[in-house]
């Protein structure tokens, strides 16, 4: 009875503080949430085959299970989507724990599921956002854990059935999200050749072919599109095209120091710096190697160990500038939370029962810092929105039209809060990515010629960090007619001759 009671009290608790950020901070802060509002408006109304041939090389899993929910609900969703999909991990963990761990404490099992549910790696605001907002990432990372558990049960107990869920659940990651499905194939390319069974070989290829049956097809061609995207990336990381270019730098740091002083030094360093990122969101795992150095590891079970070193190993990896084409390289380590916890929980509190505390406290005060971050975000927000609503208000009175943007502070939330339609949500015909991109986010006119285009909307803020950046706006501005201005944004009507 009293674990139900502290069971139950830590439940509360952990709710608590997960809703306290959106319910501080209701507005959409984010363009990914608009983006994937938009997505699953367009798969809701046209049907996921239309809208996949509109999405060429796009996963829309995610988007189709979405889209049955009804618009109201959807919207009341967009502000608890981390903590559905979370929940469901941290009962996966639960789970996992009870079925692979030793006898520990219920005490130890209940403190650890509140850990992991309000787990900094889960709640941050950075280069993306994850827990705040819609996105498929939480999806992904659940999905990547039911896979990765499902092969740990199958290591456990000799349970074929395990590999047969392990495969369900692959496919449908593959067809959901784009990086869970590298984070997938890596920790498998890992784990072959740590544990040396054909297992970590059998899955993601099974997943391969099962996923092109649950598309109908077509994951054949998302997984060629993901191929030309990361070609085209990492050529544009080696010329410093797009932002992640830059992370990672120490040389980087010390110019923003020489020029802004510890201020910009530190924020670059903070947000920029997969190194330091990933050692800030995960307490749980410097805790558990000061106690690795201390104990040592031979009563450990080797499948969490190889699954956490399978994540460091490409934390460590995709921070190298070689690797900084493979994505944000602390999003690895997230996908690795579950053992990084199983640990801490079934060697460290037993040791060490004043670290759950301490871990705690850690958690709360991140999860009050993220917080303040987004209230920043918010005031930043709140002096854009009325010229942002005019604009919104301008464009509904517009016949639907297809449209382009110039940079990425306003182009997501058009394309789901009118009828006009975002040319890279709308093209079934192929984006040559080093066509389109100089400097990303900066389209080029250039890269625009086959998308047919009538409209395109500029906002004034994202034109100077273009100028800033030394990008040019070689739109034929001109010959194009200017159809409405503010002190934020402008839009234009592209001439017939010249539609992009």
């Amino acid at each position: 009875m009293p674990g139900a009671i502290y069971a139950g009290l830590a439940f509360l608790l952990g709710m608590a503080l997960r809703l306290l950020p959106r319910m501080l901070v209701p507005t959409i802060l984010s363009q990914d949430a608009y983006f994937h509002l938009a997505m699953i408006r367009t798969v809701r109304s046209q049907g996921w085959r239309a809208a996949r041939r509109q999405m060429v090389g796009y996963p829309l899993g995610f988007h189709v299970i979405l889209s049955r929910m009804p618009r109201r609900l959807l919207r009341v969703f967009e502000r608890v989507n981390g903590i559905v999909w979370d929940l469901l991990q941290t009962a996966l963990f639960v789970a996992t724990v009870r079925y692979v761990g030793s006898a520990t404490t219920s005490v130890n099992v209940i403190l650890g599921a509140l850990l992991i549910f309000i787990a900094p790696a889960w709640l941050y605001v950075g280069l993306g956002p994850r827990a705040h907002h819609l996105t498929e990432r939480v999806f992904g990372e659940l999905a990547v854990s039911v896979v990765m558990c499902a092969l740990w049960f199958y290591s456990t107990s000799g349970n074929a059935w395990w590999i047969g869920g392990a495969l369900v659940a692959g496919a449908i990651l593959l067809n959901a999200s784009k990086f869970s499905a590298q984070v997938l194939f890596l920790f498998c390319a890992v784990l072959v050749l740590v544990r040396r069974d054909p297992v970590f070989v059998i899955v993601p290829l099974g997943a391969v072919a099962l996923g092109v049956l649950l598309s109908g097809g077509t994951y054949w061609v998302i997984l060629r599109e993901q191929a030309r995207h990361l070609a085209w990336y990492r050529i544009a990381v080696r010329e410093g095209t797009v932002p992640v270019a830059h992370r990672n730098s120490l040389v980087r740091a010390y110019q923003l120091w020489r020029e802004g002083g510890s201020n910009a030094a530190g924020r670059y360093i903070l947000l920029h710096h997969s190194l330091i990122i990933g050692v800030l969101q995960h307490p749980a795992l410097v805790i558990v190697a000061a106690w690795a150095l201390r104990y040592g590891t031979m009563a450990v079970p080797s499948y969490p160990m190889q699954w956490l070193l399978a994540a460091i190993l490409c934390w460590i990896a995709t921070s190298a500038r070689f690797g900084l084409f493979l994505g944000e390289a602390e999003r690895y380590l997230i996908h690795a939370v579950i053992p990084e916890y199983f640990l801490f929980v079934m060697f460290v509190l037993p040791v060490w029962p004043a670290a759950g505390w301490c871990l705690l406290a850690y958690s709360v005060l991140w999860l009050f810092a993220q917080v303040y971050l987004l209230k920043r975000l918010e005031s930043a927000e709140d002096l854009r929105e009325p010229a942002r609503r005019e604009l919104v208000a301008f464009l509904r009175t517009l016949r639907r039209m297809r449209f382009a943007t110039f940079g990425a502070g306003v182009m997501w939330d058009l394309a789901y809060e009118t009828d006009h339609e975002h040319f890279l949500l709308s093209s079934s015909k192929h984006i040559d990515w080093k066509d389109l991109f100089s400097t990303y986010p900066f389209t080029r006119w250039a890269g625009m010629a086959t998308q047919e285009c009538e409209l395109l909307v500029l906002e004034h803020a994202g034109v100077e960090r273009a100028r800033v950046a030394g990008v040019v706006l070689d739109y034929p501005i001109a010959s194009s007619v200017l159809l409405f201005e503010n002190v934020g944004y402008m839009v234009y009507r592209l001439p017939a001759s010249q539609t992009c």
